[in-house]
Parts: C-alpha cells; sequence; structure tokens
C-alpha cells in the first residue's frame, strides 16, 4: 500500500498552508455546519466517502457523503466498510511495541535471532529498522492482489538484494511491515490478525476491523472507484489478504471503529505514556514507528491509499484533544480523494475561512452538456480538452495558457511560460546531469535545496532520474508554485510530484506528492445555458466559464474570469 507524503514546507509557507493547529480548537454548531457544508458541496465534483470528527471523546460528525456503490444507489455512511490502506502501519507498529513492553522483544533484536535462514547481509536488520523504514528493504516485492504464500513471501525478501546498509537512510517499506507482521506471528506462535483481534481489536470495541475474522455485511463494503471506474470491494479480490498485504496494508474498517482504536492509542490501557513516546518519536523527518509525527507532536497520524481507488487519513491532535478520521472509495486526479479535502476539513475545524465550491444548481435536463465536448484552440495560446461525464464536464489543460485562464492569471501569460522554461533548464541540470551552480539563480542558499532534491531522488532510488516541469500557479500574491515530476520511466505512469515554492522568484519551499505527471484539471458544473462553474479539490481553486455563441448555435468564444473574451479558433 503506498503511503501519501506530507508537503513539507519552509517556516514562510506556512503560514498559507501548515499541519500546525491555528489556536484552540473549539467545535461549535456552526463549525461542523460549515464541514457538511464544505463535503456536501464537494460530492458532485468527485467526494465519495465518511468523514468522522470527535473532540474530547465526544463524536460530533459521522456522516457520509457521495455513493459507497452506484449501481445499487447506495449512499456512504458510518456503517460503511473501507479499506484502512496504509493505516495498517499503525496497528502493526502497537503491536510490536506492546510485545517490547511486556519484555518478549527488544528494539535492538535482530532478524538472525528470529529466523535462524536469514541471509547474511540482513542478519543486522533490526526491530527498530523495521519500525522506521530503514531496514533497506524495498517498498514490495509484489502485487497486493497476488497470490503467495507465507514462505515464499519469506524466500523472496530474503533474496532480494536491500538498497542499502540497515540504518543508513530511510526508504518506505512495505516489505518491512509484513516482516513485522512475521515477527509477531514468531513471538506469539499466534496467527497475525487473532493477535490483534486480542490485543487491539477486542479491548477497542472495534466489532468492523479486520482481514477476514469480521462477519461482513457484504452490503455495507463500499465499492473502490478510480478514474470512475468501478472495482469492487477488497472481498470480490481472487486472493485476499495475501502476505503482500498482512501487516502493512489492506485491512477494512469503518469511521465508529477508528475512533475507538484512537481512544485506546491515547489511554494508556494497551501502551504506557513511556512505550508511547518511544513509538511516537520520529526517526526520519517526521516518521516514527508507524506512525507520522508532525510539528512536535501537534499531529498523530498516518494515511494510505490503493490502485483501486481506496484512501484513507487517521489525524489525531493530541493537544487538542480533536480526532479526525476519512474515508474515501473515489479518486480525484487519480488520487486518493481525501488528499483534496483533508487540508480544507482541517482548516474549518480549526476557524479558519476557506473557498467553499460552488453550490450546484439543478437546471434543466435540456442543457445538454456533450455538444461542448473536444480539443480546444484559444486566441490567447490555450489548448485543452472538455470530456462529458455525468452532468459535469472535465476540463483537461494542455499547456501553461490554460492553466493560467483556470487560475485566474490572466495577465502576464508569456512571463509563466518563460519562467517554466528558466525552471526546467536549472532543474534538469541539477536532477540530470547532477549540475547545480544555477541553483544560486533562485535560493540564497542553493547547498540546502541542494541536499533537499537529492535526499528525495535518493529515497525514491532514482539512479537516472529525469525531470519535467508541468505548470505553474500563483497561490496568493505573494507565493506562486511550479509543479515537477521526476522518474526514471515513461511520465505517464506514477511519478514523483515535486512543489516547488517560490515568493519574488526565489526558492520559500517544497512538497512532495505521487502521481500521474499531468496539468491541473477543473470539475465544471452548469449554473445556466452559457454559464458554468468549476471547481479544483486539490488547490481549493474556484472558476467561472461563459461560453458566447454564434447565430448558428455553436460556440464562439469562452471567457474565463470575466477575463477578457478568448476567440475559439480551433474545435476537434
Amino acid at each position: 500500500m503506498k503511503r501519501i507524503l506530507l508537503l513539507i514546507f519552509s517556516p514562510l509557507l506556512i503560514l498559507f498552508q501548515s499541519y500546525s493547529t491555528f489556536g484552540q480548537p473549539l467545535i461549535t454548531p456552526d463549525i461542523i455546519k460549515n464541514a457538511d457544508t464544505y463535503l456536501s458541496r464537494m460530492v458532485p465534483f468527485g467526494f465519495n466517502g465518511t468523514v468522522l470528527i470527535a473532540e474530547k471523546d465526544k463524536i460530533v460528525l459521522n456522516k457520509g457523503y457521495g455513493m459507497a456503490e452506484r449501481e445499487q444507489g447506495i449512499p456512504n455512511g458510518p456503517d460503511i466498510i473501507y479499506s484502512l490502506g496504509s493505516i495498517v502501519k499503525p496497528f502493526t507498529a502497537t503491536l510490536i511495541m506492546k510485545l517490547v513492553q511486556d519484555g518478549q522483544i527488544e528494539l535492538t533484536d535482530p532478524l538472525a535471532k528470529l529466523f535462524p535462514d536469514v541471509p547474511s547481509d540482513k542478519k543486522s536488520i533490526e526491530i527498530h529498522h523495521l519500525l522506521s523504514h530503514s531496514s533497506g528493504f524495498p517498498e514490495a516485492i509484489g502485487s497486493d492482489k497476488e497470490y503467495i504464500t507465507k514462505e515464499n513471501y519469506i524466500h523472496e525478501v530474503w533474496e532480494t538484494p536491500l538498497a542499502f546498509i540497515p540504518g543508513a537512510y530511510y526508504l518506505y517499506s512495505n516489505v518491512g511491515f509484513t516482516m513485522l507482521a512475521m515477527v509477531v506471528e514468531k513471538v506469539t506462535g499466534k496467527n497475525y490478525e487473532e493477535y490483534l483481534f486480542e490485543t487491539i481489536l477486542k479491548p477497542a470495541g472495534m466489532k468492523n476491523t479486520g482481514y477476514t475474522l469480521p462477519d461482513w455485511d457484504i452490503t455495507k463494503l463500499a465499492h473502490n472507484f478510480f478514474a470512475g471506474h468501478d472495482n469492487g470491494t477488497f472481498m470480490d479480490r481472487e486472493f485476499y489478504p495475501t502476505w503482500n498485504l498482512i501487516g502493512n496494508g489492506g485491512m477494512l474498517s469503518t469511521t465508529e471503529d477508528m475512533y475507538r482504536f484512537y481512544r485506546l492509542i491515547k489511554s494508556n490501557k494497551l501502551l504506557t505514556a513511556e512505550t508511547k513516546n518511544k513509538m511516537f518519536t520520529p526517526v526520519f523527518m517526521e516518521d516514527a514507528y508507524g506512525w507520522v509525527n508532525i510539528d512536535n507532536g501537534e499531529i498523530i497520524q498516518h494515511n494510505g491509499g490503493g490502485s483501486d481507488g481506496n484512501g484513507a487519513v487517521f489525524r489525531w491532535f493530541p493537544k487538542d484533544d480533536l480526532f479526525l478520521m476519512i474515508f474515501t472509495n473515489s479518486t480525484f486526479q487519480d488520487k486518493p480523494g481525501f488528499l483534496s479535502v483533508e487540508q480544507p476539513l482541517q482548516d474549518i475545524i480549526f476557524g479558519k475561512e476557506i473557498l467553499l465550491p460552488p453550490e450546484v444548481i439543478e437546471i434543466s435536463e435540456a442543457v445538454s452538456l456533450e455538444k461542448f465536448e473536444g480539443s480546444y484552440q484559444l486566441s490567447g495560446g490555450a489548448e485543452f480538452t472538455l470530456q462529458n461525464e455525468l452532468r459535469t464536464f472535465k476540463f483537461h489543460p494542455e499547456n501553461q495558457q490554460a492553466v493560467s485562464l483556470l487560475f485566474n492569471m490572466h495577465e502576464g501569460s508569456s512571463d509563466w511560460i518563460a519562467w517554466n522554461n528558466k525552471i526546467s533548464s536549472i532543474m534538469k541540470a541539477v536532477v540530470e546531469e547532477e549540475k547545480y551552480d544555477s541553483l544560486a539563480k533562485i535560493t540564497e542558499d542553493p547547498d540546502r535545496l541542494k541536499e533537499l532534491i537529492e535526499n528525495e531522488i535518493k529515497m525514491e532510488g532514482y539512479e537516472k532520474p529525469r525531470i519535467r516541469v508541468l505548470f505553474s500557479i500563483q497561490i496568493n500574491p505573494r507565493i506562486f508554485m511550479t509543479m515537477t515530476a521526476i522518474s526514471e520511466e515513461i511520465f505517464d505512469e506514477e511519478s514523483m510530484l515535486m512543489q516547488l515554492y517560490f515568493e519574488n522568484e526565489q526558492f520559500a519551499g517544497m512538497g512532495i506528492n505521487f502521481g500521474r505527471a499531468r496539468l491541473p484539471e477543473m470539475t465544471f458544473v452548469p449554473v445556466c445555458l452559457d454559464l458554468f462553474t468549476g471547481y479544483n479539490f486539490s488547490f481549493n481553486r474556484e472558476c467561472t466559464l461563459r461560453i458566447r455563441y454564434d447565430q448558428s448555435g455553436l460556440v464562439s468564444s469562452m471567457i474565463f474570469n470575466n477575463g477578457p473574451e478568448q476567440k475559439i479558433l480551433k474545435k476537434e
């Protein structure tokens, strides 16, 4: 299961996007109403899932949005069962720390102590290395859907070369956590899920969490949708669970069960305060033992997503005694849906104003969107395609000029193209040729930026990376962001998306995510015959589009955000 990396910002950028709290939370009825309004308005633009918010051991919102299963019209809700993705890792880490606390193992125990047949290059890997993603094991050795026995899995692990000497670096590894599940079985003599049930699920009252032990009501299992395609449920898979998943991902649960897990973790009933402190202490950057510790304990969390379209995030604010759980069962722009709502929702909870998505107004069925489908070229140089999807259409930009129209950057469009070319030249030299002198053009501390870029490339294991500048957008009057994609293979597949933030054309921060190398799409809904309103999940931005017709009824021009009229030069 792929973990979704959080953004890493310089202190400057924390001003406009941060995972720190914005003061003391006081979740009033108005805040809950605003959160519900925000999530409800996101549904027409593609959001599907269930959200739980709790403060001081009281659930203040637990509600579903969109559909769990579209063909039968089953809505999402608190009783719907979703995939946890990589949030299984906190469960595995908790089990291991319980064994450490009880004196049954030590963090320094090497694999050789538990697995007599471990090859020599892996004998020195310790429990600590597995928990902290520093073992040198790869991210995965097979597909989550591929059947493999426990014995064959171990054989594959032993045969797989390490990426580095254990403890030397960080490399996110599902393999490491599956090995921890095997450690649990070795030490306890019990099946991983059985020991999980005895130790965590039963004491917490979690009746709807697990792989196969719960008596699942199949009508309550969320279907997962990737780019609109129904991939069914996890229980529809031919092989579930497999050892490519056990201990690291793919377990099923509900929002209320995860609330019960949060309450167990924050208490001292299972783990002592001392043990939890060890578990939550970062080892590499923000990564602790199976958890992510943000802003020195302001947030304890983990998230996860999968290729089927499932996504989830567990976010606990210990100092504020607040908990947020989001499950999503559809993607947006090929990424788990929770990524688009987690930060705006957190901002609402802590009283920060955000731009609400436009309210979708029901209009006559006579408004057909099919006639707008096609590829366009406008007089200002913008190129894009419009794709009809249900009662909306997707705007797919194909160049910077089209992005500038969507994000209200009409003025200086040629300057943005020139900027993209400049960054492309600098970053190609850095990433592809390891020439760093040009970094001085965009930062007063080129050594620091060099270190950041090198670390990210090293963590992904790229040996011959290539980079492509995708687009730039204005974040606020002072800050803009240039999106780049780094990959060794074709950019149509998953790439590392490196977001470079600038103020006055000087580097101010960096964000890392993963996905396809594409320009930011926007979903538009009709307001009337000639007016449409669009919304972008990822950047929380709105756009208005007015369409003008010629005498024959054909589209002749477009106006974005009340900007200059753009004549249609070509439509195919």
